[in-house]
């Protein structure tokens, strides 16, 4: 197993914090960077990660 210089898990536990603490533009970007981060690199399972992160987001904007 080769571990991967990424910033896709940084960006995403950016985001997981910035969703709890209810600044929606700063987990939006780093829900970008960590997208497009796990994206280049094809890691799957963050994609997925970040994918349930933006619903939870987009759940928490909506207010449901």
């Amino acid at each position: 197993y080769d571990l991967v210089g990424s910033r896709g898990w940084p960006s995403a536990a950016l985001a997981e914090a910035a969703i709890a603490l209810g600044d929606h533009d700063k987990a939006q970007r780093a829900l970008h960077d960590a997208l497009t981060s796990f994206r280049e690199i094809g890691e799957d399972r963050g994609v997925r990660h970040v994918l349930a992160l933006a619903a939870t987001l987009e759940s928490r904007m909506s207010g449901c």
